[in-house]
């Protein structure tokens, strides 16, 4: 009776750490797909030639969705010499979110790109 006491509470105890490790090996390989996606559409959006500030948002399937936002960078206060260049900083911010077990998951990449000015200066 002993011995069978001691095997169900070890087996209970290893059953339990491999579910977990299952559970975390899956969790991990979601957030590995979600960076790629993430960079994915973060490549995207600095390649555009044209930069438009502001949010965009979509889905990829019917588990990731995505979520653009694209400002100027915010560099200061202007220089003392008062020069302005011709091009602009341009700060692109993604977060690609899924849902799972009623929870929100999500993994946010920023990047720079410098553009040229469109305002003429």
């Amino acid at each position: 009776m002993v011995a069978f006491t001691l095997f169900v509470i070890v087996g209970g105890t290893v059953f339990e750490s491999l579910r977990v490790g299952l559970r975390n090996t899956r969790v991990s390989s979601q957030y590995v797909y979600a960076t790629v996606l993430a960079e994915t559409k973060l490549e995207e959006t600095r390649g555009q030639k044209l930069v438009e500030t502001g949010q965009q948002q979509g889905e990829f399937d019917d588990v990731y969705s995505w979520m653009t936002q694209v400002v100027v960078y915010d560099q200061g206060p202007p220089s003392r010499s008062g020069e302005t260049f011709s091009v602009l900083p341009y700060q692109i911010n993604i977060e690609v979110f899924w849902e799972e077990d009623n929870r929100r998951h999500a993994v946010r990449l920023a990047s720079l790109k410098l553009a040229v000015r469109d305002d003429g200066g």
